[in-house]
């Protein structure tokens, strides 16, 4: 049995847990709006018990959710693809191209508050991803990468300031990208490649300074490329191909040391040759010049 509501005080202390360095008013606010919508939230309810017996039961629900069936023993910590930590509480879920079948995330792994890794890529998943993972303050890598989930990200994953891993390619996400994730200041690596987003791209992820890794690639991404991420200092891999991305290419990217980016299939190649950024490095053989996009001095 679970207890019967998500305490209210837990949900304050993720927030709190945020970086305390946020560097605007806005973002503030932003938090403020997502503690609000979860403290608002349906979740589902069950009957008190102690602190193993919900490890043992939220563990099982997210791992019946996904379509495992092995419980060849009765603790949650010797399951396949489970990590405990010293106390016995769920620190990690990896279960990788298993091959299951209409398997879902459920809204019962908000209860892992100790959860550190979620890797599930390759397992055909389906479904939305709830609202509770939001919850998962300790979060630091999420693959969910080569599955079938479709839906929205949540805004509420903005609260997860841990994160530094954040794959999320090859599923069928539609929606925008959340503003909301620009919260993410720990952030190395962000990964939406081969979805359906739409919208354009935040100018809140250029907050995000320890951002190397970005994947928008074949998306429906519209709107120009924001200069703010330029701010991204430790940025070196872009991708934007097959988007409908409009504009100039920001000249803020000339004060990185180092990036390599892929655009469009017929951008004008004279335009890169003459871009004078000192700093700037970049890597003709994967720039995949092409359409609205060009580089500005």
């Amino acid at each position: 049995m679970f207890p019967k509501t998500i305490p209210i005080l837990l949900i304050k202390a993720i927030v709190e847990a945020a970086e305390s360095s946020v560097i605007s008013a806005k973002t503030e606010e932003t938090k403020r709006s997502l503690l609000s919508d979860m403290n608002h939230a349906e979740l589902h309810h069950y009957e008190p018990c102690d602190p193993c017996t919900l490890n043992y039961n939220a563990t099982k629900a997210v791992m019946d959710g996904i379509g495992y069936t092995d419980y060849s023993s009765k603790y949650e910590c010797n399951w396949e693809g489970v990590t405990c930590d010293r106390s016995g509480s769920t620190i990690g879920i990896s279960v990788w191209y298993r091959g299951f079948q209409s398997g879902t995330i459920a809204t019962e792994i908000g209860f892992l508050t100790s959860m550190v890794d979620i890797s599930l890529f390759g397992n055909e998943l389906v479904g939305t991803l709830p609202s509770e993972l939001g919850l998962l303050s300790n979060m630091r890598s999420f693959f969910l990468n080569d599955n079938k989930i479709s839906g929205t990200i949540p805004s509420e994953l903005g609260l997860l300031s841990n994160m530094r891993s954040f794959y999320l390619v090859y599923n069928k996400i539609s929606g925008t990208i959340p503003s909301e994730l620009g919260l993410l200041s720990n952030m190395r690596d962000f990964s939406l490649g081969d979805n359906k987003i739409s919208g354009t791209i935040p100018s809140e992820l250029g907050l995000l300074s320890n951002l190397e890794y970005i994947d928008f690639a074949k998306n429906k991404l519209t709107g120009t490329v924001p200069s703010e991420l330029g701010l991204c200092e430790e940025l070196y891999f872009l991708d934007l191909r097959n988007n409908d991305l409009t504009g100039t290419f920001p000249s803020s990217f000339c004060s990185l040391d180092y990036i390599w980016v892929t655009l469009h299939h017929d951008l004008d190649s004279s335009l890169i040759d003459t871009l004078t950024c000192p700093r700037l490095i970049v890597l003709k053989p994967l720039l995949i010049v092409s359409g609205l996009l060009s580089f500005v001095a």
